[in-house]
């Protein structure tokens, strides 16, 4: 579990936090990856040296060097330059999930959140569940104030294991509910009328502390605070904001 909320007025996204990648293994980026890259490895082997392949290989090779430099740039944390570079390098390889994750991570932190959404979303579309990409694009959507889609995006990175997404929840008062996976809230203390709860509050069981949002408890119950916890049988209670 991630713990109760620290509670207070930020959003959860500082405009500063640059977005963090964790355990990224570079050796499995663009170079040797790619279907361009196969296919010229394939020729070589066969003795295919025509012009035709010769061409094929020095592009692989130049997106190869292209993404390397942006690599550099990016560990230097030159933003700007390093999504130039990452661009480019995206531009000669349609197949390469990494080019579009550093070019969105990069923009992101150049402060231009909305030049990174499509990048990493078409990141996404090549690894649907890529927690990289996941808290990348959270954390572009919850600098530019669409919270709501950036909730769906961290939870999920946070699921799948991603540290700062983790961190991002708990700053947002956030969790998921563990049978639909969808973003629940924690609320102010004593705030919430119990006959009136809103499907996006979250209610936690006091024995396992397993989360679950109201529409999957009440089925057909009156109420959620007639149901028990849905793992264990054990009472559940409204999420809240630490005092």
């Amino acid at each position: 579990m991630l713990g109760r909320s620290v509670r207070g007025g930020q959003d959860g996204f500082s405009q500063e936090e640059p977005t963090r990648l964790w355990g990224f293994r570079r050796s499995t980026s663009v170079a040797g990856t790619t279907p361009t890259m196969r296919r010229s490895s394939k020729e070589v082997r066969v003795g295919l040296f025509s012009r035709k392949s010769r061409a094929i290989r020095s592009d692989v090779e130049q997106s190869r060097a292209t993404y390397q430099r942006a690599l550099a740039l990016f560990d230097q944390r030159r933003w700007s330059e390093a999504a130039d570079g990452f661009a480019e390098a995206a531009g000669a390889d349609p197949g390469s999930s990494s080019c579009r994750l550093f070019l969105g991570v990069s923009l992101t932190n150049a402060g231009r959140w909305e030049e990174a959404l499509e990048p990493l979303r078409a990141c996404l579309d090549l690894r649907p569940e890529y927690f990289e990409a996941h808290n990348a694009l959270g954390m572009a959507l919850g600098k530019l104030g669409r919270f709501a889609e950036a909730d769906e995006h961290i939870v999920h990175a946070a699921r799948l294991g991603h540290p700062q997404a983790a961190i991002t929840m708990r700053r947002r008062g956030i969790d998921y509910c563990r049978e639909c996976h969808r973003p629940v809230h924690r609320t102010e203390p004593a705030s919430v009328d119990v006959n009136v709860i809103s499907p996006k509050v979250g209610m936690q069981c006091t024995a396992c502390d397993e989360v679950f949002c109201v529409p999957c408890l009440i089925g057909d119950a009156d109420s959620a605070f007639n149901v028990p916890c849905l793992r264990c049988g054990g009472e559940l209670t409204l999420m809240e904001l630490d005092r």
